[in-house]
């Protein structure tokens, strides 16, 4: 099994009570669901919740280029995975965006 692609898709949930903090108020949450795609047609699915659609389309961008070192990589062998990512994003550093 290899992976063929990863798809993103960004969404704004509702809030039934807006979100209050001392920086904003929300009354939505945006979400960003991600597709990991392989050649036997299984997709793995996960989302993450980001703070704001800037925020999502930053991180879609990451996965993007993470996209690019990953394709052809076996989802199933999650330790060359990181280290491949891991490695990819060195230059990025490690404290999130």
């Amino acid at each position: 099994m290899k992976i063929t692609g990863i798809r993103t898709t960004l969404v704004e949930v509702p809030m039934e009570r807006p979100i209050v903090s001392r920086i904003r108020v929300s009354s939505t949450m945006t979400h960003l669901l991600v597709d990991l795609e392989t050649d036997e047609g299984l997709t793995g699915q996960t989302y993450l919740t980001t703070f704001g659609q800037d925020w999502g389309r930053a991180v879609i961008e990451l996965l993007r280029g993470l996209e690019a070192q990953v394709r052809g990589m076996d989802p199933r062998e999650t330790a060359p995975l990181y280290r491949k990512m891991w490695q990819a994003t060195s230059m990025a550093g490690r404290r999130g965006l």
